[in-house]
């Protein structure tokens, strides 16, 4: 480690040390990942190595979610019939309303976390579910699992807080907890 990566270390916090160290040392040495955990504790089975393309594979299916936008192909006020064509046919759809205008397409994203796609004739607001092992979080770093403390760390004091919620109105975003973590993660255009 260079002598200005251990200065900046208490700085970045363990997690991002962590990973940036191990992509230096993957970059540095251009081999797979020694350490990796032995699955099940099992000793008869070796240890999984990740190599290099693993990792940026890894990483680059991640699932980002922009507050007020939307996600990597499918974005806010983008027409219902666009997100069909483009995704395909939806697991189901729900109808809502007092006149069934509403229509919840639910899909399932290959990380396993559950896509709800909501709105009249535009996507209006986008609903992800899922637990903390799927490859999900916000651009700036929010993820399933999260205490809220970690959210408000993030992101700040919100603009509305109930027992199993916090509101950022002006960005774009909520969080839905289950047991003290981030369950559901929704989107919806900012509101001024």
């Amino acid at each position: 480690m260079t002598r200005a990566r251990a200065m900046m270390a208490p700085a970045l916090g363990c997690a991002l040390v962590v990973l940036a160290l191990g992509m230096a040392s993957l970059q540095a040495q251009g081999q797979a990942v020694s350490n990796a955990p032995v699955i099940d504790g099992d000793p008869a089975n070796p240890p999984m190595k990740l190599g290099r393309e693993e990792v940026v594979a890894i990483i680059s299916s991640e699932v980002q979610l922009a507050p007020g936008i939307g996600l990597r192909n499918l974005r806010l006020g983008e027409p219902l019939q666009q997100v069909l064509d483009r995704l395909g046919p939806p697991s189901r759809i729900e109808k809502t309303g007092l006149f069934k205008h509403w229509s919840t397409l639910h899909y399932t994203l290959d990380s396993g976390a559950e896509l709800a796609v909501i709105g009249r004739k535009s996507v209006e607001r986008i609903q992800v579910r899922g637990n903390s092992s799927q490859l999900v979080r916000t651009v700036q770093g929010a993820r399933f699992g999260m205490e809220p403390p970690l959210i408000r760390r993030i992101y700040r004091e919100p603009s509305r807080t109930r027992s199993d919620r916090m509101e950022y109105t002006h960005l774009g975003i909520d969080f839905e907890f289950e047991s003290d973590r981030v369950a559901q993660i929704e989107l919806y255009p900012r509101k001024r």
